[in-house]
């Protein structure tokens, strides 16, 4: 959940690509 968390608190100028392996993961955990 930990790298949920970052993604939704970093910037959104990161690449959809890790936006969407974060929310894969946090969905998964």
């Amino acid at each position: 959940m930990s790298l949920a968390v970052l993604n939704h608190s970093a910037p959104t100028a990161r690449p959809p690509v890790i936006d969407f392996r974060g929310m894969r993961v946090g969905s998964m955990t």
